[in-house]
């Protein structure tokens, strides 16, 4: 076996930098056509700085220059020359900043180069317009127009009439002095451009300083014509030995030793945050802090015959506008992918030519199954890629997963929290703070098959009360006819809800149950006024609920989409209205600035199950099951009237999900507050809300106290 270190070759761009630069380059043309195309809008432009720093600084001088080139192109053709020229020299500076930032300079280094750059873009500026004598008459043209029109509008107020006076004026001596007027401004907006860029793309990059170790995501489409490496991929057996990842000197792995075979099926159990995702990242080609991995061969993350990478958000994997393209996105030409087969393996049979942006999330996570199979991977990682799923789709996608091994020799590693996926696995690992541990005996693959009768559960703990609350009774909610369709009157228009009546009392808890695609989620934005319906009505206390946002308090099915904050006691504090209500801190000062928020946000982690210790975290340093109980906490303690939660038990460990359905219980009991919950495992939630909506395509069929359900076939565990 050889070590697989292998680092980006010299002279050409990676994958990664290349899809950096597209991006940026589709930012940078934006704004500069808009400022271009609308005068009104012109200091958009000096944006487009941003995005070019950010570009240099994580990517280096070449990535910038594929961006510049792109974008200009882009700009000459819609906008002209002048867009074109803007852009390269919004390029320079955001180069400048971007290299300044890469090497460790400081602000002093920036208004150094400031004070050589302004004169030279002074006196450019000048020298453009003395040499094109007609594109210097219509600047100067186009400058008076616009004072002039300023002060016509001015000029219908009275008092103000002689400022508009003194503006016309003013306007004509700008024009015959024009090479100090047009110097003063090219050096000002150099200037203001540097010290902006600075200010921002320091702040963009603490937002991006966590993510580093994402590429494995990012790079799991990229196929070996797009890489150009030739080699042929063989990433099992693969061996860890003394593996550890530190994140910002936090550990979430630490001496990791393990060893992987061809054609086993491996699951891995744990807490949220045990370390689960940062191993199959390190599975999938992440270099590890320290420690080694030794590979039979290449990883061949994405390509065909190699690593095959399922992650928790299938919206942040999903490429293709359609389904059947998604499949193949980045595979070679004649790779013989039989579509329609993989559809059908995956419960999506038939729906090869529908749009991913109207699937739902379960499906969407299905699309992201078939796409990793149609790689034909000799390394298959799971990371819970059944969490979002139905429990009849969830049955089959594991008895998929389990059948590889053996059919097509593949190895699979399958990351989850529910039991009875572990039926079919040769080894189970648990991971317990970064270290494998034993598999507890009842973890053990069972030789009888997949369904067992159900173990007594134990009384979940009894939440933490939250902060202060208004105390105000539930919200109402009633929806009369209600029905949705994406892109509606268009002929990609797609229905999603049909007809649906329901009255939900304030205080009342009810779950909301069906099949992927049914319209669950899209019924949930409906309810929080994030969606207003195509047909029919949806009140809240006899308000359109899009009049009444903020009001029902909404938890997305894919929790990091709602997270806007770098750290976790800033996400609290802002989600709770803490902040705007007059309590402010400076966060990076630390939150014993202001008395009495640390303590609050100490006691709305603890109401979800979180440690308080975690309030300094990036939100990036957190697993996905800690990011939705973050979510829900800041959710909680902003005090709602209603609550609509999207799939709240998914990814979540068992105390978080008995914690968690314990809190929920007691905000129905206690505080009066109106509960609507999306799910798919009703019978861990009957206890907090008693009441069960089932929809199929669209439409209410039952509406029943019903508490017994298949989905109990299947226990979380930790």
């Amino acid at each position: 076996m050889a070590t697989v270190a292998r680092r980006p070759a010299r002279g050409r761009l990676q994958p990664a930098a290349l899809a950096a630069a597209a991006t940026m380059a589709a930012i940078c043309a934006g704004l500069v056509v808009v400022g271009s195309l609308l005068p009104a809008l012109a200091s958009l432009q000096l944006l487009a700085v941003v995005p070019f720093a950010v570009t240099a600084e994580r990517h280096g001088l070449r990535a910038l220059t594929a961006a510049l080139v792109a974008a200009a192109a882009v700009a000459c053709l819609v906008a002209g020359l002048g867009a074109a020229t803007s852009l390269l020299t919004l390029a320079g500076l955001g180069g400048l900043v971007g290299t300044f930032r890469r090497h460790g300079r400081g602000f002093g280094s920036v208004c150094a180069a400031g004070l050589v750059v302004a004169p030279l873009a002074a006196g450019a500026a000048d020298l453009v317009l003395l040499v094109f004598a007609s594109y210097r008459r219509l600047v100067l043209e186009n400058l008076r127009t616009q004072v002039h029109g300023l002060g016509a509008i001015i000029a219908h107020l009275s008092p103000l009439r002689p400022v508009a006076r003194w503006m016309n004026h003013a306007a004509l001596v700008l024009t015959a002095h024009w090479p100090i007027v047009v110097a003063i401004l090219a050096a000002g907006g150099v200037a203001a451009a540097l010290v902006l860029s600075w200010v921002l793309v320091g702040e963009v990059l603490g937002r991006l300083r966590w993510v580093a170790d994402a590429e494995p995501y990012t790079l799991a489409r990229v196929d070996s014509h797009a890489t150009g490496d030739r080699r042929e991929p063989s990433p099992v057996p693969v061996e860890l030995t003394g593996v550890t990842r530190s994140f910002s000197g936090v550990e979430a792995l630490a001496g990791i030793d393990l060893e992987l075979e061809s054609g086993e099926f491996v699951a891995i159990v744990g807490d949220n945050g045990s370390g689960k995702s940062t191993l199959a990242r390190i599975l999938a080609g992440a270099e590890p802090t320290a420690g080694t991995v030794r590979r039979a061969g290449d990883v061949g993350l994405g390509r065909a015959g190699g690593t095959a990478l399922i992650g928790q958000r299938p919206d942040a994997q999903v490429l293709g506008l359609r389904v059947r393209d998604d499949i193949v996105w980045g595979l070679p030409d004649g790779h013989g992918t039989d579509i329609e087969a993989l559809l059908e393996a995956v419960g999506l049979a038939g729906m090869g030519d529908r749009d991913t942006a109207s699937l739902s999330g379960g499906q969407l996570q299905r699309v992201a199954v078939a796409a990793a199979l149609a790689r034909r991977p000799s390394l298959l990682i799971s990371d819970e890629s059944t969490a979002m799923v139905d429990p009849d789709g969830r049955r089959e996608l594991v008895h998929l997963l389990a059948d590889l091994p053996a059919r097509r020799g593949m190895t699979v590693v399958h990351i989850t929290h529910y039991e009875d996926e572990l039926a079919a696995a040769d080894r189970v690992l648990r991971l317990e703070r970064g270290r494998l541990a034993a598999a507890r005996p009842e973890l053990a693959p069972p030789v009888a098959p997949p369904r067992r009768p159900a173990r007594p559960v134990t009384s979940p703990p009894a939440p933490q009360s939250l902060p202060s609350s208004p105390g105000v009774a539930g919200a109402r909610i009633v929806l009369s006819g209600v029905g949705y369709c994406y892109a509606h009157g268009t002929v990609w228009q797609h229905r999603a809800l049909a007809d649906v009546s329901l009255c939900v009392e304030p205080g009342e808890g009810v779950l909301v149950v069906g099949d992927n695609g049914c319209g669950k989620s899209t019924l949930a934005w409906v309810l929080a006024g994030l969606l207003a319906p195509t047909e029919g009505s949806c009140l809240v206390d006899g308000v359109p609920s899009q009049r009444r946002r903020g009001l029902v308090g909404l938890a997305f099915q894919h929790a990091r989409l709602q997270l806007q904050r770098p750290t976790v006691a800033e996400e609290v504090a802002h989600a709770a209205g803490w902040l705007r209500a007059g309590i402010h801190s400076a966060f990076g000062q630390g939150l014993a600035a202001t008395p009495g928020l640390h303590d609050r946000v100490a006691a709305a982690l603890r109401a979800v199950g979180l440690d308080p210790a975690l309030a300094g975290r990036s939100i990036e340093q957190l697993s996905g099951g800690q990011q939705r109980r973050l979510a829900i906490a800041g959710l909680l303690a902003s005090g709602p009237r209603a609550l609509v939660l999207d799939e709240p038990l998914a990814g979540l460990d068992e105390p978080g999900r008995q914690s968690l359905v314990s809190l929920l219980t007691e905000l129905r009991a206690l505080d009066g507050v109106t509960l609507v919950v999306v799910t798919h495992d009703p019978e861990s939630l009957a206890g907090a809300c008693p009441r069960t909506v089932r929809l199929h395509a669209g439409r209410v069929i039952s509406d029943t106290h019903a508490q017994a359900t298949d989905a109990g076939q299947w226990r979380c565990i930790a």
